[in-house]
């Protein structure tokens, strides 16, 4: 049914209560807003994977570092795990990566073909090329749409991978360029609204090489 709401005594409230109560409503619907926004966002960084593995400590370490790039894992899985882990189980795919370098502050993900290809960022929205292709070789990266627009870097641009995250959680360890190893981009996503956005991709052997 119809729901009244009365209020009794409004003539008594002054100036400064209104204001009180105001304020009050706005910084609940900012809280609530805020809620959703992170809810989204948690379901927007698992995309479509359903299972993370990881020899992190717990499971919203592991989350933080394997899919929102908190922090390089601290416990690596070997590839020898991994493979047990793929063949042990009737998985659609299984795709791993590896963490711990950076580019200019953004993360690097060296991972295979099938994470841009088979692993989508968000449901029912798959990865778009803004600009070029997908790596096909070692030492070809494609930059997330942040990770683009923080590192300036441009189609056809050469860098270099930095040994670390370089942030507030790694410390002792040292940084340094490889620079033995420049890799160039091939390609710059769309915006995902996701935390992947912030994320530079080469492959797999392009990390094992360096």
């Amino acid at each position: 049914g119809r729901q009244a709401m009365e209020f009794v005594g409004f003539s008594n409230i002054d100036q400064w209560d209104m204001t009180t109560v105001a304020v009050s409503v706005a910084l609940m619907l900012i809280l609530l807003t805020m809620r959703d926004a992170g809810r989204d966002a948690f379901r927007r960084g698992g995309g479509t994977a359903h299972l993370l593995v990881s020899a992190d400590s717990s499971p919203l370490v592991a989350v933080l570092n394997g899919i929102f790039y908190a922090n390089p894992p601290r416990q690596q899985l070997t590839w020898s795990k991994y493979l047990q882990i793929k063949e042990s189980f009737p998985w659609e795919w299984a795709i791993p990566t590896q963490l711990g370098d950076s580019v200019r502050g953004q993360p690097v993900v060296a991972t295979t073909i099938d994470y841009l290809t088979r692993f989508q960022p968000a449901p029912d929205a798959p990865w778009t090329l803004a600009q070029g292709r997908f790596c096909e070789a070692p030492f070809e990266a494609v930059l997330g749409a942040d990770a683009a627009r923080k590192t300036r870097l441009r189609l056809g641009s050469s860098f270099l991978l930095t040994h670390g995250a370089g942030g507030h959680g790694d410390e002792g360890h040292h940084h340094h360029d490889h620079a033995d190893f420049p890799c160039t981009v091939v390609g710059i996503l769309e915006p995902t609204g996701s935390p992947h956005d912030r994320a530079v991709f080469v492959d797999l052997e392009t990390s094992w090489i360096v």
